[in-house]
């Protein structure tokens, strides 16, 4: 199997991100992109808490890290059957 590319490691980052109940129940928007990560409010405004960014950035952090370590170990990262 083919390892993943940094592109789809930052699209799966970012839907995890995005799809995490404290980006949800915040109102935050992320976006990965190679070099930068940007938490954003979905309503203009509205605002979010620092708190909720911080624990989000940590959780981001702490996933990216982890892909790193399965790609340099030689794991491949298959989407599952829903």
């Amino acid at each position: 199997m083919k390892s993943m590319t940094d592109e789809q490691q930052n699209k799966f980052l970012e839907a995890f991100a995005n799809e995490h109940s404290i980006a949800i129940g915040g109102g935050i928007k992320v976006t990965v992109a190679s070099g930068y990560t940007h938490y954003l409010p979905i309503e203009s405004g509205k605002g979010y808490k620092i708190e909720d960014g911080n624990f989000l950035h940590d959780q981001l952090s702490g996933a990216t890290s982890f892909l790193y370590w399965l790609r340099r170990s030689g794991y491949t990262i298959t989407k599952g059957k829903k």
